[in-house]
């Protein structure tokens, strides 16, 4: 293991609930998506819904993006109608060729630092309006748990490909020394 979709694919049952509970929940059933910064390299820990998961990752592509300026800015980003929007240069024009007309982004802070963001894309746009918004921020401790299990996963997986890498460099050593 080591990657996020590894970690994630190992859990499985428990993404795969928590992203079925947000999309039955949230009016229009909205896709949604749980990005997660790693390493400096931000990745997809969860992805469910009917519109296309590319849609989500061309953010990272891009380098901003809805769920990047959640992330970055600490603040939710709410955008009714991507017909409108100026931010991010072309995420919005590629997100409605895909579907997408609507997105709430919001951020997930761990031991205080914003490590990542749960989004949610709407097919219309207008579906995020206030009480909307105070169903999804429902969603936003459990993805933030759902967050830490994954980074704290990845850190174990570090740790154990680091001792490994150690191992076989004291091994290498070993035998140069034996054969000297």
């Amino acid at each position: 293991m080591g990657s996020v979709s590894e970690v994630t694919a190992a859990h499985e049952g428990p993404t795969s609930g928590f992203t079925a509970s947000a999309l039955a929940v949230i009016p229009d059933g909205p896709s949604c998506g749980i990005t997660v910064i790693s390493n400096g390299r931000a990745t997809t820990a969860v992805y469910a819904g009917s519109i296309p998961r590319a849609v989500h990752d061309d953010q990272y592509l891009r380098g901003e993006g809805p769920g990047l300026e959640a992330t970055r800015t600490g603040r939710a980003i709410v955008v009714e109608d991507l017909a409108t929007e100026k931010r991010w240069d072309g995420f919005p024009a590629a997100a409605l060729a895909s579907g997408v007309h609507g997105v709430f982004a919001h951020p997930l802070e761990i031991n205080g630092n914003m490590t990542g963001a749960l989004n949610l894309y709407a097919h219309e746009p207008n579906l995020f309006p206030p009480p909307v918004q105070r169903v999804a921020l429902q969603f936003v401790e459990p993805a933030t748990l759902l967050l830490r299990g994954v980074i704290h996963r990845l850190g174990q997986d570090e740790v154990i490909s680091q001792l490994n890498e150690a191992i076989e460099s004291r091994s290498v050593i070993g035998e140069a020394t034996r054969s000297a």
